[in-house]
């Protein structure tokens, strides 16, 4: 008879719990709608901030959206509006996130305007940002690794030697030269079987041992750049011509 009780009371408490949980979901679904919605004005989140990162005629924009249930898409214009992009806003989970959305203006400055619609077309206050788009201008501006010197290293060999991108500070600890520096290419024909090979050297190597090199023969290098630390971007320079030296 106690144990009989004592399934009962159980099954009351665990029903309890189901019942809580329940209404613990929905009130906060309906403390998220409420705290978006005025009576009978529909207000809409706007746009929490904004972050761009430029790269070549183009702009990666973070736009952080805010917990509001009722969002659909998001819209950035520029040109007084007449060019935009639209966003889609999957409202699966409801809080805030960060939607990265890539527009392809061109080269110049620009004022963008960000805003939020809900599916009624009911539209968020508006965010601008005034911010320049990188171009050919800027690419044409970025000077190649130096090179400081091509020596024969063997009979067979070459070794080619850049300006170190390191340098040892006040404290006796290795610092970068240049963090916006990410690697250089070289390309060259190939004396074994005359196709062109192209060789990375990262931004950490400061010589290059190559082996199969056509003597007197040129070779071309160009230089990888991030315009920020953080830039999911990276820009290329105009190459630069070298030659090799003649084999003993």
């Amino acid at each position: 008879m106690i144990i009989k009780y004592k399934r009962i009371i159980g099954r009351i408490s665990l029903l309890a719990l189901i019942i809580t949980c329940s209404f613990s979901c929905e009130t906060d679904l309906y403390e998220t709608y409420s705290e978006y919605s005025d009576g009978n004005v529909v207000s809409v989140g706007s746009p929490d901030s904004l972050s761009v990162d430029s790269g070549l005629d183009k702009l990666m924009f973070k736009v952080f959206i805010n917990a509001d249930p009722k969002l659909k898409k998001g819209v950035i214009s520029w040109n007084l509006g007449a060019n935009e992009k639209t966003f889609n806003i999957d409202r699966t989970i409801y809080q805030n996130e960060i939607i990265d959305v890539e527009v392809e203006p061109g080269e110049g400055s620009y004022e963008f305007a960000v805003h939020l619609e809900d599916a009624n077309g009911n539209k968020s206050n508006t965010l601008t940002l005034f911010t320049e788009v990188l171009g050919e201008t800027y690419r044409a501006d970025l000077v190649n690794r130096s090179l400081s010197g091509s020596t024969l290293s063997s009979e067979t060999e070459v070794t080619l030697t850049w300006e170190s991108n390191r340098y040892i500070d006040s404290k006796m600890v290795e610092q970068v030269t240049n963090d916006l520096l990410v690697k250089t290419e070289l390309t060259y024909i190939s004396e074994a079987d005359g196709l062109e090979k192209t060789v990375v050297i990262d931004e950490s190597e400061d010589t290059l041992v190559i082996s199969d090199f056509i003597p007197e023969g040129s070779f071309n290098y160009k230089t990888f750049y991030k315009p920020t630390v953080d830039s999911v971007y990276i820009f290329e320079s105009n190459p630069t011509e070298g030659t090799f030296p003649a084999k003993i």
